[in-house]
């Protein structure tokens, strides 16, 4: 509580002699009272109608006016330009004001600490903030160090368009000494910037990649479900899928028969029992006990042994032992030999006189 007020007081200080128009734009546009930031037109509108390039203009005034006193805030800009070059130079904003307020405040930070610490760190001409865009989150950086973090970005960006597939958790790391090497930098650091982009992410596989590939980010029920198949590296059943699906992604809705249906379709996905769906990149092909039974024969152009059929029909079907025998028994395709192997019988061709 006590670093509180010492940051509150530091901010009273820096702008306690300007014209009070200027007191009230800066308050207001950094929500140094604890409010959210105002918007420039807000804020013209509060003042009777000012513009916003006024207000902003007025902003800028304040600022120099206040940047004559920075020598009340050398301590917390030092510790902040210290605290970037440990982290390379560049700190995504949420978590450079999270680790600021535990390192001032002792505790979790206040909205008001977040803002008053912005504020602070704006008056530092030697250190810079990058406003949030659809490629990466909001940042401050120290401007000399910005390029090397841009060039650790285009080089993940390059490999993983070389590799062109997800990398497992162990190729991850891989690629991440790889980096280390190239540019003298720690895991850390690496780590940190590929944080700081939108552009990466891990699907809940454990795999890293772009966050534009569906194997990454899945779009489709079809693109998660087949992420779910993966994740189990076993067949499913539909409802089975289903509750999956509901753990991975709570905050959505996935009714079996939904499910169901996404499998039906899909390619992707072969039945290979009641209700039971399994991956056709697993070897799987589907189809009736009896077609699966004639496929193993044709290709093994041999007798069989029950045991060797029972492996054979078990890669690409679950069924019963009994249901096995039973299909060899009563199709007239298939016949028992006298040393107890099964062999096809291929159907007599009929000829009309």
């Amino acid at each position: 509580m006590k670093e509180e007020k010492k940051i509150e007081k530091i901010i009273k200080k820096l702008i306690e002699d300007l014209p009070e128009r200027y007191q009230f734009v800066l308050v207001r546009r950094y929500g140094l009272e604890g409010d959210s930031p105002f918007t420039l037109e807000a804020i013209g509108k509060d003042l009777g109608g000012v513009s916003r390039e006024r207000v902003r203009q007025i902003k800028v005034k304040a600022q120099e006016k206040v940047k004559k006193n920075l020598k009340l805030i050398k301590p917390i800009s030092e510790w902040a330009k210290n605290f970037l070059n440990f982290w390379g130079g560049v700190r995504k904003e949420e978590k450079f004001l999270k680790e600021a307020g535990l390192v001032f405040l002792k505790k979790e930070p206040t909205p008001l600490f977040f803002n008053q610490f912005k504020f602070i760190l704006e008056l530092d001409e030697e250190i810079e903030r990058k406003k949030e865009t659809p490629f990466h989150f909001s940042y401050f950086y120290l401007p000399e160090k910005e390029k090397l973090f841009l060039k650790v970005i285009e080089f993940f960006k390059k490999k993983l368009k070389e590799i062109n597939r997800p990398l497992s958790l162990k190729e991850y790391e891989a690629l991440v000494k790889k980096a280390k090497n190239k540019f003298s930098l720690t895991e850390g650091i690496i780590s940190s910037f590929l944080s700081t982009s939108k552009e990466f992410d891990f699907n809940f596989l454990g795999e890293f990649g772009l966050k534009s590939w569906n194997e990454i980010s899945p779009r489709k029920i079809s693109e998660k479900i087949y992420l779910v198949f993966k994740k189990l590296n076993r067949p499913l059943h539909f409802q089975e899928a289903s509750s999956y699906l509901q753990k991975e992604y709570p905050f959505r809705s996935f009714k079996p028969t939904t499910v169901h249906n996404e499998l039906i379709k899909n390619p992707q996905f072969v039945l290979v029992g009641r209700g039971i769906y399994a991956l056709k990149e697993w070897g799987y092909q589907g189809g009736r006990l009896s077609e699966v039974l004639e496929r193993i024969f044709k290709r093994e152009r041999r007798a069989l042994t029950f045991d060797e059929i029972k492996e054979k029909v078990k890669k690409e079907l679950i069924v019963k032992d009994s249901t096995i025998l039973l299909n060899l028994s009563s199709s007239p395709f298939f016949e028992k030999t006298k040393d107890g192997r099964w062999r096809y019988r291929k159907p007599k061709k009929i000829f009309e006189a």
